[in-house]
């Protein structure tokens, strides 16, 4: 793709519109990264679901998860067991 033309309409413009432009490419850049980590994070997922399925368990140490990062994680949310464990709750298993 060739951004000659483009180069120069903003070469062009008025310092205060340049630097918006450069705001608003920083924001595209950005929302580009955090879309390419929601793909990668459903990947992942989809996979840990898949391997919980299959084994019962994942293996968090392949999923870059240490010992104390875990136990932080199990800790925060041991709050929500009691929800979790409830029976009406059980619709959400089959999502």
């Amino acid at each position: 793709m060739q951004n000659t033309g483009l180069i120069e309409k903003i070469q062009n413009l008025p310092p205060e519109t340049i630097v918006e432009i450069e705001h608003y490419v920083d924001f595209l850049a950005e929302k580009q990264k955090v879309k390419q980590r929601i793909r990668t994070d459903t990947k992942s997922i989809a996979s840990n679901r898949k391997d919980c399925e299959k084994t019962g368990s994942v293996n968090l140490r392949e999923r870059g998860i240490n010992a104390e990062e875990a136990a932080a994680q199990r800790a925060a949310l041991a709050a929500f067991a009691e929800d979790w464990e409830r029976p009406e709750m059980e619709i959400y298993d089959k999502l």
